[in-house]
């Protein structure tokens, strides 16, 4: 369950925050896996209407319709499928350490880089030598997010 528990943690929610539990993938079908799902959410019953083989190509139905502009069905008027970072994103820096951008399952607003020049720490003393910013990410409303 360590994924599941990873999953939570860096989406930021509880346990308790998730509508549904919905099995995805061949190995949810597995007696002992969907036990250990229910005990790991206190118990809540499963989703189990929707094909664990097909889960992903609802999903992806479901994005489709929304990036091609047709929301004119009702079903998906009050849904909200969210494109996360599904890993931190980063730069190498001095002695091979990733220094993180954009972390894991973020909702950033803007990102701006800044390539600087000078020997000094201080940003105050650096000469710019290049900047490029990504603006207008469009944060998710926190009533409507969802596990």
């Amino acid at each position: 369950m360590d994924p599941v528990a990873q999953v939570l943690r860096d989406s930021k929610l509880s346990k308790n925050q998730g509508n549904e539990i919905v099995l995805v993938g061949g190995s949810t079908r597995i007696p002992k896996v969907q036990q250990l799902l229910k005990d790991f959410f206190n118990g809540k019953e499963l989703f189990k209407s929707i094909n664990p083989d097909e889960a992903v190509a609802y999903g992806a139905t479901v994005q489709a319709a929304i990036l091609s502009g047709n929301e004119s069905s009702s079903k998906l008027q009050d849904l909200l499928l969210l494109d996360v970072a599904p890993l931190s994103l980063g730069l190498e820096t001095a002695g091979s350490v990733m220094t993180k951008l954009i972390f894991v399952s973020s909702h950033s607003e803007c990102l701006k880089l800044q390539h600087l020049r000078g020997d000094r720490t201080e940003f105050i003393h650096k000469t710019i030598a290049l900047s490029a910013s990504l603006e207008s990410i469009v944060p998710c409303p926190l009533h409507r997010r969802f596990l």
